[in-house]
């Protein structure tokens, strides 16, 4: 079934999809109108959630405060949406980071830190 929201820590918060009574992981049948809704109890000032389809990002929210957030998303066409939390690593994490990449992918040693992935969900699918 595939109904999976992954997250950094067992304390952090949940990343939620849903569309009606659908959840990540299920399939849907495509009509013009549909919504989804993104939420979550608790996303951290700076922090940012991003949604995607089969085109690629279709939404993106950097949060000002911490707080709970939630939208609602119209799904455009047939395929997918998924949604993430993403941050900016700090300085230890971002040494972590850069340590363990040049022992693995010498070549992205000296690339910048990219953002890092605080949850995710499992796509809700669209036939």
């Amino acid at each position: 079934m595939g109904r999976v929201s992954l997250k950094r820590t067992a304390k952090a918060p949940m990343l939620l999809l849903e569309c009606g009574e659908a959840i990540m992981g299920d399939s849907l049948e495509f009509a013009p109108g549909t919504k989804v809704t993104i939420s979550t109890e608790k996303l951290k000032k700076g922090y940012s959630i991003v949604a995607y389809d089969v085109t690629g990002k279709i939404f993106e929210h950097k949060a000002k405060k911490t707080a709970p957030y939630s939208v609602e998303l119209e799904v455009q066409r047939k395929g997918f949406i998924r949604a993430e939390i993403r941050y900016t690593a700090g300085i230890i994490e971002s040494l972590i980071y850069k340590i363990v990449i040049s022992l693995l992918i010498k070549s992205q040693a000296k690339e910048p830190v990219p953002e890092m992935i605080a949850a995710l969900t499992n796509p809700i699918y669209f036939d």
